[in-house]
């Protein structure tokens, strides 16, 4: 098993930060790295993601959210290349206090094809994360 985790410090509150994570329909207007989503935000719903890392041309896949607590948590699971490989991505908010909001930007990657192309692909896995990160911080701050 390979996995990311990526944190920043958010100076929005929580509800704000979720309103913009939890709102796919604006990704496109914010998001360098999940480029687009369709689908709604909720347990055992299905999405379709299209994802850019670095210089490679984007991927567009089906997931499954498996994890979703409205205001706090959400994250879903997908499965490439009949099971190869498997991705679970996910996203916790907290907040310290009502201006302040902690994310939490995770992914686990797990199967037999998870070594050899995270080998090549962790770096750029994980500038997309931090791109996304800043992006969401951007957003959630302009008032």
């Amino acid at each position: 098993m390979k996995a990311f985790r990526t944190e920043v410090s958010i100076d929005a509150s929580q509800e704000r930060v979720w309103s913009i994570l939890s709102d796919f329909g604006n990704y496109p207007l914010w998001n360098p790295f999940i480029l687009q989503v369709s689908g709604r935000a909720g347990l055992k719903e299905t999405l379709r993601l299209t994802v850019k890392l670095s210089f490679f041309p984007p991927v567009r896949f089906s997931a499954c959210i498996d994890s979703f607590v409205p205001g706090e948590r959400i994250g879903w699971r997908a499965v490439f290349l009949n099971g190869l490989l498997e991705a679970r991505h996910w996203f916790e908010l907290s907040g310290p206090d009502s201006g302040s909001t902690r994310l939490v930007h995770s992914e686990e990657f797990t199967g037999v094809l998870s070594g050899p192309l995270l080998a090549v692909l962790s770096r750029a896995f994980k500038n997309g994360y931090v791109l996304m990160n800043l992006a969401l911080k951007s957003a959630s701050e302009r008032s």
